[in-house]
């Protein structure tokens, strides 16, 4: 039960210091980057590296759903527009 919260928190914590990297004013480019990354990571480890590493099937949908998943929809910060 830890584990999802571990992969959750650092999904998370990975998508706020992407977000922090990337400055933007009019367009959410940050939101765009990471959606485009996680949707690409998570066909990869779905289909290729979670089955290439002979991982369970318990595994492979874990770290993807919790990880994958917190990355992509983590929305704690959002920024103002002026």
């Amino acid at each position: 039960m830890e584990i999802i919260f571990i992969w959750g928190m650092l999904g998370g914590l990975l998508r706020l210091g992407i977000t922090d990297l990337i400055n933007y004013h009019v367009f959410p480019l940050a939101t765009l980057i990471i959606n485009l990354i996680g949707a690409c990571a998570l066909l990869f480890w779905n289909n290729y590296l979670g089955k290439r590493l002979k991982l369970s099937s318990m595994v492979i949908n874990s770290f993807g759903t919790e990880f994958i998943g917190s990355f992509t929809t983590f929305s704690g910060r959002t920024p103002i527009y002026n």
